[in-house]
């Protein structure tokens, strides 16, 4: 005789069950699968009016449970509030026939648990269900912060044994490389922060290689579109120790970041010693950046390193966050008063700043402090009208005015944000200053071919980086195109 084995759908189910059992829910269900006929408080749902009995059509056409048997059956359960309930059955579809070799968990929880607490309570059930191996696969870092081992152990364990390299989903990892990567010339700084984030988080989990996998593709993809839109580097990494701060002694470094930050940082950093381990090693990762920040520089301007500090501060706020849920959730009317004072107290620390910033945006957001650009300028007008995107101007150093508003293509512009991000900006800068003050026609003409300028822009009484400006030269080499009405700018066509 054959040995008798459960079907794999109905040991799922009763692993389901068992676990929300384990959790407090009353469990609606005679354990033979109907569609809740029969439930432990004798709740016959067919009893009931006729519009439950009708087929109920569904998103999409897709099968589920009748929507309205838990609520249904909740008047007559014979408790009282908080209510946690869970039904399993057959599955029908939308002719009310039954689908077969389908089964459904339905639940409903009504007490005074807030999000967070929710959050752990689903981890459990999903824990208690389908075992530690399953919440893992969701969560590398989790199971590397799960296994049971302390201390020392534990470390050598995450570096050295076979579960922290051993790779699950290298497609996927491959995928999100790739996609991180294409964002490399979106924001850089996004890519760099993530990979950062990442690399810290990945010290502590298993499927190393995972992580390493997702680095290599997206720094390959990177590099890939560094070498297409840039000739020569991008970047030039350096240690530079304590970003802006004026006294680079360490007190200074830890004065200058509560300065800026208050408490939330440094204050984590000590709260660290009270925090579950997988909350550790998530918090280790993102730390991450606002260190890269003190130690490194990838640009001429160091002060582009503040986006580092701003990605750590925005995912160190979940933890303040998590707090105050614990906080303000956590049950017991001796402690009530205080905890909740607690919260509040920390929510308005934690906004102050922010208030504090909208004060003095609304303050000078005033017409003194505006830059108002004419949007029915005819000089916009012209240069919409008679240049298309591939006509390249020559410029002075313009960021916002009625010449960029037309959206032309510059030959340099304001040139802050291109050099703070690593390009080669002071060729162009030298080979513009040379067009404007040269006084001589045929390098006039050789320049502009060189560099493909089709017009140039001049302004009354302009000086380009200091130096002195020849309109003479430009005037009597091309023909001028376009004045403007006051007789201030005036364009010049090299074609």
């Amino acid at each position: 005789m054959k040995k008798m084995t459960k079907h794999p759908l109905r040991i799922t189910a009763d692993a389901l069950k068992k676990a929300f059992a384990l959790n407090g829910f009353t469990l609606y269900d005679n354990g033979e699968f109907p569609e809740l006929e029969r439930t432990d408080t004798d709740v016959r749902i067919f009893d009931h009016p006729a519009a439950l009995k009708a087929p109920v059509l569904l998103m999409e056409g897709q099968y589920a449970l009748r929507r309205q048997l838990l609520p249904y059956a909740l008047p007559k359960m014979r408790q009282d509030g908080p209510i946690a309930a869970v039904a399993c059955g057959k599955v029908f579809d939308a002719s009310d026939s039954l689908y077969p070799a389908r089964l459904l968990a339905e639940g409903i929880i009504a007490d005074d648990r807030n999000l967070y607490d929710l959050g752990v309570l689903w981890t459990k059930i999903v824990r208690e269900a389908f075992g530690a191996a399953y919440e893992a696969h969701l969560d590398r870092l989790g199971e590397g912060a799960a296994h049971e081992e302390k201390g020392l152990l534990w470390l050598k364990g995450r570096l050295f044994s076979a579960d922290a390299w051993q790779s699950v989903s290298p497609v996927r990892s491959l995928i999100a490389g790739i996609l991180l990567g294409s964002c490399a010339f979106f924001n850089g700084a996004t890519v760099i922060g993530a990979l950062l984030i990442l690399c810290g988080m990945a010290v502590f989990s298993d499927g190393k290689l995972d992580y390493l996998i997702l680095a290599l593709s997206a720094v390959s993809v990177s590099m890939l579109q560094t070498g297409f839109f840039i000739t020569g580097e991008s970047f030039k990494p350096a240690f530079f120790w304590g970003f802006i701060c004026e006294d680079k002694s360490l007190t200074g470094v830890l004065g200058y970041i509560v300065s800026i930050s208050g408490f939330s940082i440094l204050g984590l950093a000590l709260a660290a010693v009270f925090m579950k381990r997988a909350e550790k090693t998530f918090l280790f990762g993102c730390l991450f950046p606002v260190c890269f920040a003190f130690l490194a520089s990838l640009t001429p301007d160091i002060t582009v390193n503040h986006k580092y500090i701003m990605m750590s501060q925005a995912f160190l706020t979940v933890f303040w966050a998590g707090t105050i849920c614990r906080l303000a959730g956590k049950r017991g009317k001796k402690s009530f008063i205080p905890r909740t004072l607690t919260a509040v107290l920390m929510t308005v620390c934690l906004t102050l700043t922010g208030i504090y910033d909208f004060v003095v945006i609304l303050k000078d957001n005033d017409k003194d402090h505006r830059v108002a650009v004419r949007m029915d300028s005819t000089l916009t007008a012209w240069l919409s009208e008679h240049l298309s995107s591939e006509d390249l101007v020559l410029t002075p150093e313009y960021s916002i005015n009625e010449v960029t508003m037309s959206g032309l293509m510059m030959y340099l512009g304001w040139p802050y944000y291109a050099w703070s991000a690593g390009y080669d900006t002071y060729a162009r800068a030298a080979r513009a200053e040379e067009i404007y003050g040269t006084d001589s026609a045929h390098r006039l003409q050789e320049v502009i071919e060189q560099e493909g300028i089709d017009y140039i822009l001049y302004e009354t009484d302009m000086s380009f980086e200091e130096h002195e400006c020849r309109e003479d030269v430009i005037a009597a080499t091309y023909n001028m195109v376009y004045q403007t009405e006051d007789g201030r700018i005036r364009i010049y066509e090299t074609r």
